[in-house]
C-alpha cells in the first residue's frame, strides 16, 4: 500500500487557487495537499499511528498560505507555502522521525513544502498570494495509482489544542 502524510488546506485556499487557474489544466483540487513525508509501498499503515499521533499532538496549530509558483522539470507546476513554514518544517521533521521509528523507509529527498497542481503555465502563479488557513492536523493517506491517482485518508492526526 502507497502511503504519505499531508497537510491539507482550507477549502477556501482550495477554491481561490482554483479559481486563480480557472483557465488553466490542473489536478484534481479535492486531491491538492502538502506532503509531509512520503512513505512508498508499505505492508501495513497501523504501525504509524502512536507516532503519528505523537507528532501532531506535539505542535500547536499555525497559519499557512499558498504563495507563487514553480516548475519540477518540464512538466509539474507547483504552489509555493507561506507563512509559519517553520512551524510546518518541523511538523515535517516529527513525522518523518515517527515513520523512521517504525523502520519504514522513506522518500530520500529535502523537504520542499509545495502543493502540486498539474500542468500549469508557472507565470501564472508568478504573483499569487492566497489567503491564511488554520493547519489543525495532519493526514495518513493511501494512494492508488492509475488513470487517475485515488486518495484516501486513513487516519486523522489533530495538533495540540490548548
Amino acid at each position: 500500500m502507497r502511503l504519505f502524510v499531508q497537510v491539507r488546506p482550507s477549502q477556501q485556499a482550495v477554491t481561490h487557487l482554483r479559481e486563480h487557474l480557472a483557465s488553466a489544466r490542473t489536478g484534481h483540487p479535492e486531491q491538492w495537499h502538502v506532503t509531509l513525508a512520503f512513505l512508498g509501498d508499505v505492508t501495513a499503515a497501523e504501525p504509524l499511528y502512536d507516532g503519528l499521533r505523537a507528532a501532531g499532538a506535539a505542535h500547536e496549530p499555525f497559519s499557512l498560505r499558498l504563495v507563487g509558483g514553480g516548475r519540477f522539470g518540464r512538466r509539474a507546476t507547483w504552489v509555493g507555502v507561506g507563512g509559519d513554514v517553520a512551524h510546518l518544517r518541523s511538523l515535517a521533521e516529527h513525522a518523518h522521525d515517527a515513520c523512521r521509528a517504525t523502520g519504514l523507509p522513506l522518500e530520500p529527498h529535502p523537504f520542499r513544502p509545495h502543493l502540486t497542481v498539474g500542468r500549469v503555465d508557472p507565470r501564472a502563479l508568478s504573483s499569487y498570494d492566497g489567503p491564511a488557513w488554520r493547519v489543525s492536523q495532519l493526514e495518513l493517506v493511501h494512494s492508488v495509482l492509475g488513470r487517475t491517482a485515488t486518495h484516501t485518508v486513513l487516519e486523522r492526526f489533530p495538533l495540540y489544542q490548548a
